[in-house]
C-alpha cells in the first residue's frame, strides 16, 4: 500500500487519505476497509471508502477514503441511506 495523499480535516474530525493498492483483482469495499484500518491503526467501522478506481492494464487500485476519529463523528457527517417504503405502507 502506497499513501499518495493524507490530509487532516479538523473541522469534520477526519483524516482524508488517497492510497494506491496493488491487487490481482478489484478488491471489495470491506477488504479495502480492513487494509486501511491496519495501515492507519484505526477502527474499521470509522472508515468510509468513497471510491475504488482500477487502472486498466495494471494491478493498481486507487482508493479515496475518510477515517473518522469516532463513530459519532462519522454519523454526524455522513449521509444516512434512504429507507425504501414498503408496498404495505401505501394508502389504498
Amino acid at each position: 500500500m502506497k499513501i499518495l495523499n493524507e490530509l487532516q480535516n479538523k473541522l469534520l474530525k477526519r483524516k482524508e487519505v488517497v492510497v494506491e493498492i496493488e491487487s490481482e483483482k478489484n478488491p471489495g469495499y470491506e477488504a479495502v476497509k480492513g487494509l486501511i484500518a491496519t495501515q492507519f491503526k484505526a477502527d474499521a467501522e470509522n472508515i468510509v471508502v468513497k471510491t475504488l478506481k482500477g487502472h486498466f492494464g495494471s494491478n493498481l487500485v486507487t482508493v479515496d477514503a475518510f477515517i473518522y476519529s469516532s463513530k459519532e463523528d462519522k454519523e454526524n457527517v455522513e449521509r444516512k441511506p434512504k429507507v425504501k417504503k414498503s408496498a404495505e405502507g401505501v394508502a389504498k
